[in-house]
């Protein structure tokens, strides 16, 4: 089958089945871009093999997002709506993060939160 060796492969599939697609983010992470209304289960085992999947996950779940950052915080990036949480999360795994959080996002609360964390960040203040 196309997926052992290609994940990104199920974009070609119609109506691929929940194995198919599991095989899939095996094989890619990244294929979870190619998976209509995919499960949160399998979005979780994508952002577990690869952090950077979490930009195809158009559903917002917040705990999916902690550990996305956790793992990396860089992926702050794509976040699409403002958390808080989430972005102070981030700036605390790892302030150099603050150079990645979409200038929108940087509110003075943010802002305060990442220079407290590291004074050198302030280069990243957009």
């Amino acid at each position: 089958m196309a997926l052992r060796k290609d994940g990104m492969a199920i974009r070609d599939i119609l109506n691929p089945t929940s194995s198919m697609c599991l095989m899939a983010i095996e094989n890619n992470p990244m294929s979870i871009q190619f998976i209509d209304n995919p499960s949160k289960d399998l979005c979780e085992y994508a952002v577990k093999l690869r952090p950077y999947a979490i930009q195809y996950i158009d559903v917002y779940y917040e705990d999916l997002w902690m550990k996305a950052v956790e793992q990396r915080a860089y992926v702050i990036q794509f976040l699409k709506e403002y958390s808080e949480k989430i972005l102070k999360y981030a700036l605390h795994c790892n302030p150099l993060s603050l150079k990645y959080i979409k200038k929108e996002f940087q509110s003075e609360v943010i802002i305060n939160f990442a220079l407290s964390k590291d004074a050198t960040m302030k280069k990243y203040i957009r």
